[in-house]
Formats: C-alpha cells, sequence, structure tokens
C-alpha cells in the first residue's frame, strides 16, 4: 500500500494494487508520501461449544 499526493491540489490517495503503485510513481501529477507492507487482518472467530439439556417426556398414548 501506498499513498500518493496530488501535485496540484494536495490531495491524498491510497492505492493498494502493485500495478497502480508503479503507474502512479512514474505519474508526473503525484508525489510518493509514504509507502506501508500489506498486512491483511485475519479475523479471529471464536466458536463456543454449547451443550443444551433437553429433559425427556414421556408421549402419552394419545400423542402417538
Amino acid at each position: 500500500m501506498a499513498v500518493f499526493k496530488c501535485n496540484i491540489s494536495g490531495n491524498t490517495l491510497e492505492v493498494k494494487t502493485a500495478l497502480d503503485i508503479q503507474s502512479m510513481e512514474v505519474h508526473p501529477g503525484y508525489t510518493l508520501v509514504e509507502e506501508k507492507p500489506v498486512v491483511e487482518e485475519i479475523g479471529h472467530v471464536i466458536q463456543e461449544d454449547i451443550e443444551v439439556k433437553t429433559k425427556k417426556t414421556k408421549k402419552s398414548k394419545k400423542e402417538l
């Protein structure tokens, strides 16, 4: 990831792909402000085991 600054307006642009970074580096209207290594955040999912206890009931003869 890299951040480029427009030489005319001063706006900044965050670029993430390698091809876009290479294109912006040779663009005369932008200056490289900072370059950061790409770090992918991995979401952690916590899964809990839930034990459900049910009470067994006898069915009456009417329900059968």
